[in-house]
């Protein structure tokens, strides 16, 4: 189960890497720059997410994005349940 934990940590960090790489180079126009952004995210009290934006699509991307992590960390527990800590 350990390789798993270092083979997931390895894909996480590749998959950002990746995103990051794609997120500069979709930025790079010519003309004239683009200078309008757009903040969201998403504050998780208890059971309470709380969700803010500085638009729509924002709040929107932020939500998803919540829900996608919320998913994610309730299947890693699921997976780790059985596994005993430290090895």
């Amino acid at each position: 189960m350990n390789e798993l934990m270092i083979l997931l940590g390895l894909g996480l960090f590749a998959i950002a890497t990746v995103l990051l790489v794609v997120g500069f180079l979709g930025e790079r126009e010519e003309g004239e720059p683009h200078t309008e952004s757009e903040v969201g995210g998403v504050v998780i009290i208890g059971p309470l997410p709380i969700v803010f934006g500085s638009s729509k699509k924002a709040a929107t991307v932020a939500a998803l994005l919540g829900l996608l992590l919320l998913i994610f960390s309730i299947i890693l527990t699921l997976i780790l349940q059985g596994v005993p800590p430290y090895g």
